[in-house]
C-alpha cells in the first residue's frame, strides 16, 4: 500500500506561530535541489534517532553554550518518540522522487507539512556535520562535508549554516530563562539561592554581537542547566578521557548520576545501571565530558577521590568554569563585550573564591577532572563504551593539554 506523505508526516500539536523554526528553513529553501537538502538530512537525523546515536545532535553553534544545546537535544530527541520515524523514512523517499515536479508553491506547501521535531532534528544534524578542528586545534565551522553526495553550492550552505547557528544561539539563550523559571529559585545552589544565578542570564546581561546573535554568560547559564537537571530527576553522566604524562589516552570512565530532586546528585550502582529496562537505552543522557592527566597515583586511587566530588557534580563543574571564559571571542566583531560578568552579590564572589581554589579541574594540570564538553548521547552509547572505548567520539583534543607541574 502506498503510503501518503501527508499521512506519515506526524506533526506535533502546536499552532503554526509555534513553529518558529519553519521561516528558517523556508527562507533558504526556494528550489527542489535545496528541498532535495533538507529531505536527506531529515533522513540521515531518523537514522540517528532509530540507531540510538543522539550524539550526532550536537550541534557547532559558536556560542559557548553546549550546555544548553544538550538539554534542548533531549528534548527534542523525546518528542521525535512520539513520531512513527519508520514509516516517515518511506513517505520522505517519496517526496525525493516527486522533486523534480516540484515549483514555488509547492516546496512551501511540502515544507509546512512537515514537523517542528523533524526540522530541528535536521538543523541540528547539520550543524553537527558543520565542524572542524583547524591545525591551530580550534574549532571551527566548515561547510565542506555538507556537500558531499550533493549539487548544492557552497553559497547556500555558508547561509544555512549562519542561519541555524544565530537561530539556535538565540533559542538557547531563551531557554536558560524557561529553565529558570521552571525551577525553584529559592533553593541554594554552590552557597547562594538560585535566583541569584538566575539574575545573570536575565536580559540585562545577555550580549548580543553585530550578527544579531545573543550570549549568555556560560558560568551561570551552566548553573542553572545544573539546577534544571537536579530538580527534574534527570540522568546524566560523567565522562572521563584518562591520560598518561605524554597526553596518550589510557582508558575512559563513565560515571552515571541521577538529580535527586533539590540541588544534587545521586550516583547509580553498576547493579542499578545493569537492571535498567530495554526501554530505558532509548533515553537521552546529558553527559559531562573531561579529561585527566594521571600522573603520581593509580587509576583506582583517582576514581575513588572523583567519586567523592560526583553528587555536588554542579560544585565540581563551577570549579572547572572558573577557569573558561564567560563569553567566547567573537573575531568577526571587534566590538563585542566578551568581558566576565562579575556579581555584585556577596554569596557570589565568594562562591567563585571558593571555587577557583579547588586544585586539579584547569587544562594546564588537570589531575582531578578537566570539563571539555557537555553533550547527548543514548544511554545505549554509554553502555558501549565499555566494550568499545572509541563507540563514542571523543571530543577531547588531548594535545591541547599543556604539561605543567603546578596549577594555575
Amino acid at each position: 500500500m502506498t503510503v501518503s506523505p501527508k499521512e506519515t508526516l506526524i506533526k506535533i500539536r502546536l499552532k503554526p506561530t509555534q513553529n518558529p523554526i519553519l521561516p528558517v528553513w523556508e527562507k533558504h529553501i526556494d528550489n527542489p535541489k535545496k528541498l532535495k537538502f533538507l529531505l536527506t538530512y531529515i533522513q540521515k537525523a531518523i537514522e540517528s534517532c532509530l540507531s540510538k546515536t543522539y550524539s550526532d545532535f550536537d550541534a557547532h553553534i559558536t556560542s559557548n553554550c553546549c550546555h544548553g544545546i544538550s538539554l534542548f537535544v533531549s528534548e527534542i530527541v523525546r518528542a521525535a518518540f512520539h513520531i512513527d520515524l519508520p514509516r516517515l523514512q518511506q513517505a520522505i523517499n517519496q517526496m525525493i522522487d516527486q522533486l523534480p515536479h516540484h515549483n514555488h508553491d509547492t516546496i512551501k506547501s511540502t515544507l509546512a507539512t512537515i514537523s517542528p521535531t523533524l526540522l530541528h532534528l535536521a538543523g541540528l544534524y547539520v550543524l553537527h556535520c558543520a565542524r572542524e578542528i583547524n591545525d591551530r586545534l580550534e574549532v571551527r565551522t566548515k561547510i565542506q562535508p555538507l556537500k558531499i553526495g550533493t549539487d548544492i553550492g557552497s553559497n547556500f550552505c555558508w547561509k544555512i549554516v549562519n542561519a541555524l547557528q544565530r537561530y539556535y544561539s538565540n533559542l538557547t539563550v531563551s531557554n536558560y530563562q524557561k529553565y529558570s523559571q521552571s525551577i525553584d529559585s529559592t533553593i541554594f545552589q554552590n552557597g547562594a539561592p538560585l535566583k541569584l544565578w538566575s539574575r545573570y542570564i536575565d536580559t540585562p546581561y545577555i550580549r548580543v554581537d553585530q550578527r544579531k546573535i545573543k550570549y549568555a554568560s556560560c558560568i551561570y547559564s551552566t548553573q542553572i542547566c545544573l539546577a534544571y537537571l537536579m530538580q527534574t530527576k534527570a540522568r546524566v553522566a560523567v565522562l572521563n578521557n584518562i591520560v598518561n604524562d605524554k597526553n596518550e589516552l589510557i582508558a575512559r570512565e563513565t560515571r552515571l548520576l541521577r538529580g535527586n530532586g533539590g540541588n544534587g546528585f545521586i550516583p547509580l550502582s553498576q547493579n542499578e545501571i545493569e537492571l535498567l529496562e530495554p526501554r530505558e537505552m532509548y533515553e537521552p543522557v546529558t553527559i559531562f565530558e573531561g579529561c585527566t592527566r594521571l600522573t603520581n597515583t593509580t587509576l583506582k586511587h583517582h576514581n575513588a577521590k572523583l567519586s567523592l566530588h560526583l553528587p555536588n557534580l554542579s560544585s565540581l563543574i563551577l570549579s572547572c568554569d572558573t577557569h573558561y571564559f564567560q563569553f567566547p571571542r567573537v573575531k568577526n566583531d571587534p566590538n563585542f563585550d566578551d568581558s566576565p560578568i562579575v556579581p555584585q552579590e556577596l554569596e557570589l564572589q565568594n562562591a567563585f573564591i571558593k571555587h577557583e581554589r579547588l586544585p586539579g579541574v584547569s587544562s594546564n594540570n588537570p589531575f582531578l577532572f578537566c570539563l571539555t564538553h557537555i553533550r547527548t548521547a543514548s544511554m545505549q552509547q554509554l553502555r558501549k563504551i565499555n566494550q568499545q572505548p572509541y563507540s563514542l567520539p571523543i571530543f577531547l583534543i588531548l594535545s591541547r593539554l599543556t604539561l605543567c607541574n603546578e596549577d594555575t
